[in-house]
């Protein structure tokens, strides 16, 4: 569960300074979500640079951690109060979108070498996909341990598993990339594909929000950030196989047959 706070800019009247009036107190609503655990709304009235952030932290309780709000709200600088920040779904659309890009090219799996940079292990369970398109495929993460029981459980299946390590020193040699920053990976020479703007790098962001969760976005709400806190709050997995939007290194956007043929001549 998370907390959206929306903010009603209000400036007390000249009857409420002079009566000393409190505000109106701040209001939670419970919003069902469909397949998954509720979410919160709370109004508060209140001038932007006058939010009583003590009472948003008493009536949301533990999802004061877990908040949703518009970009220019500036929050305290408190362990109580903080902004959802995701983990786990841009990077698994992100793996779903190349996958799908991959089976569209074609490309024999012996020309394929794959990184993976998965910090917090969020394609743990799930990366085995790309075992269809390469022949070597290479996970940085900084959970090795649980990489590591998932490899060895693959290849007593399918014969097949990962190289795993800490370090990107691990990914010279790979022709592709997949990274929620590309920023930090070192080989310019390979296709990159970033969750975030990275120079040189296919952009892999944004999921397109189906009926009925389009129709719960709060105003002023980052449709993704919502996406990904309904994921990984609210448990909604049907939003984890969904694909990406895909933007090609100069900002144009591409459907994937597209990116398929931009990636088959690099490799």
């Amino acid at each position: 569960m998370f907390t959206v706070l929306e903010l009603e800019p209000r400036v007390p009247t000249f009857r409420e300074k002079v009566l000393h009036r409190k505000p109106p107190q701040p209001q939670l609503t419970r919003v069902a979500v469909k397949s998954g655990a509720p979410f919160f709304i709370l109004h508060v009235a209140a001038p932007p640079d006058a939010i009583p952030w003590d009472t948003v932290f008493y009536t949301a309780g533990r999802c004061a951690a877990r908040l949703l709000t518009a970009p220019d709200i500036v929050l305290p600088k408190s362990d109580r109060v903080r902004r959802f920040v995701p983990q786990f779904l841009p990077l698994r659309t992100a793996l779903q979108t190349l996958s799908y890009i991959l089976r569209l090219a074609k490309l024999p799996p012996k020309r394929l070498c794959i990184g993976v940079h998965d910090p917090n292990g969020a394609l743990c369970g799930s990366a085995e996909i790309l075992l269809r398109y390469a022949a070597d495929v290479r996970i940085v993460t900084e959970k090795p341990d649980d990489y590591a029981a998932y490899s060895r459980s693959l290849l007593e299946q399918y014969g097949a598993g990962f190289t795993v390590d800490t370090l990107v020193s691990l990914f010279r040699g790979c022709n592709v990339l997949l990274c929620p920053d590309a920023q930090i990976l070192p080989d310019d020479s390979a296709v990159r594909f970033s969750c975030t703007p990275a120079a040189g790098a296919f952009l892999l962001r944004g999921v397109p929000l189906p009926e009925p969760y389009a129709a719960l976005l709060p105003d002023g709400i980052d449709p993704d950030l919502f996406a990904a806190a309904l994921y990984e709050l609210c448990g909604v997995h049907v939003l984890g196989t969904l694909c990406a939007d895909c933007f090609a290194p100069d900002g144009t956007t591409l459907t994937p047959e597209d990116a398929a043929k931009r990636l088959t001549p690099h490799l």
